[in-house]
């Protein structure tokens, strides 16, 4: 589902006068091209590649790496849940929490980081997109460190 800003975003990029909207225009780019499928509805089409616009860039460093897999060691051998405690600040399930937020939940779960090494993580895992400056995506960290999570 589109949130209220992309909803925002859409109709000033497709509105016109009188409060009509350029919808060929906006069903073109969503549906993915030119397909045709109301003349043709048995055709064959490619599924269509969606942008995960919450996704973080890929983790290069080797200090990053090498913290994710001490943290993903820790996490396991104490067989803690660690996405649960982000969800309590997360209500609407956006997979994203403030900087503020993941540093609370890193010490709530008492793991072994100083805090440089909180910056680093809430730098490599900050949420890319609109909005999204000072957030931090949990999902894809709980991801890294949780063997439970998938």
């Amino acid at each position: 589902p589109l949130k209220p800003e992309e909803l925002d975003l859409l109709e000033q990029e497709y509105a016109l006068e009188g409060g009509e909207v350029r919808w060929r225009e906006l069903a073109y780019l969503v549906d993915g091209g030119n397909e045709h499928l109301e003349q043709q509805p048995l055709k064959s089409v490619e599924p269509v590649r969606r942008i995960d616009m919450m996704a973080t860039k890929p983790i290069e460093s080797p200090e990053l790496l090498d913290l994710l897999a001490h943290l993903k060691s820790f996490v396991g051998y104490r067989n803690m849940l660690v996405k649960p405690f982000f969800q309590d600040y997360d209500p609407h399930r956006n997979r994203t929490v403030t900087r503020h937020q993941f540093a609370a939940v890193l010490n709530l779960l008492k793991l072994p980081v100083s805090e440089d090494e909180v910056r680093a993580l809430q730098d490599g895992f900050a949420a890319t997109g609109a909005g999204l400056e000072d957030k931090v995506n949990y999902l894809d960290f709980c991801r890294r460190i949780d063997p439970t999570e998938r």
